[in-house]
């Protein structure tokens, strides 16, 4: 009996690691989280070169999650007073950079209908209450054909405003005034509290069905094509662009891509009647 327990805990056990949710909250922890797989999109601008931006990929039920990491050397959230010296000398980065005006264009195909949906990296909540205040919005473009794609959002500079700083009233957007005291300042040691440097769009995806979509060789599968249409922040430390430029081949695998569940129970069945015998 003892046997049995122990076995069936194990099992449990398994599934439980295999199909802890992924939360999207613009953190994007990769392998912490969850995520399946780990892909990397080249830069096609001349100069500089050899420049990717992260990708990672996981698939729990009908849900897609996908998550953007855009490297240091291309933006981050650093703004105010306490930007980051990476900025090249002159530029300088204000909060109103990055607020309703940086974004990406996630584009491609599922099942023969086109998927060109727009999230905005950061704007203030109509209704924000308590720390909930900014949101990274979904807007379908107008070439999008499949509706509802995109159903959940997150960013990593939301993620930094409203649970590290926990701010409980929006910073003050202020247009024309770039050497103004009154520009928000980033924290001056980030590093100390955990701010998450690196610009992080990250979103759940509806497919309707529990059908695999994604895999270690052959990337997206099953009718599903996606790539970054558009990465737009204004200003960029340098001339990166992975712009229409779809993941490279060969993904890194993080953890096993989830099994249904009949299987993992005719595998406790079975260990049970073997043990049995």
């Amino acid at each position: 009996m003892k046997t049995k327990l122990s076995v069936i805990v194990m099992a449990l056990a398994i599934v439980s690691s295999q199909c802890s949710a992924i939360v999207v909250d613009g953190r994007a922890d990769g392998r912490a989280e969850g995520y399946n797989f780990q892909a990397f999109i080249p830069s096609v601008a001349a100069a500089p070169a050899n420049v990717f931006a992260e990708m990672y990929i996981g698939q729990q039920g009908s849900s897609l999650y996908l998550a953007f990491v855009i490297p240091l050397n291309y933006t981050d959230n650093t703004y105010g007073a306490n930007t980051d010296p990476s900025w090249p000398q002159g530029k300088g980065h204000l909060f109103n950079d990055l607020i309703q005006s940086d974004q990406m264009v996630l584009m491609g195909d599922f099942n023969g209908q086109s998927i060109d949906t727009t999230i905005d990296y950061l704007e203030e909540k109509e209704l924000g209450v308590g720390t909930d205040i900014y949101e990274a919005p979904i807007i379908e473009n107008s070439g999008n054909e499949v509706a509802g794609f995109v159903v959940e959002a997150a960013t990593s500079l939301e993620y930094n405003l409203e649970e590290i700083l926990q701010l409980t009233e929006p910073l003050p957007v202020i247009e024309g005034k770039p050497n103004s005291s009154d520009q928000p300042d980033s924290p001056s040691d980030p590093a100390s509290i955990g701010w998450i440097m690196r610009n992080v769009y990250e979103m759940r995806i509806e497919l309707g069905s529990d059908e695999l979509v994604i895999d270690e060789y052959e990337g997206f599968i099953n009718g599903l094509s996606l790539y970054v249409g558009e990465l737009h922040a204004s200003p960029s430390k340098d001339a990166s662009d992975w712009n229409n430029q779809p993941p490279n081949d060969g993904w890194v695998p993080l953890n096993p891509v989830p099994e249904p569940a009949t299987a993992i129970i005719f595998a406790i069945g079975g260990l049970l009647i073997r043990r049995k015998n």
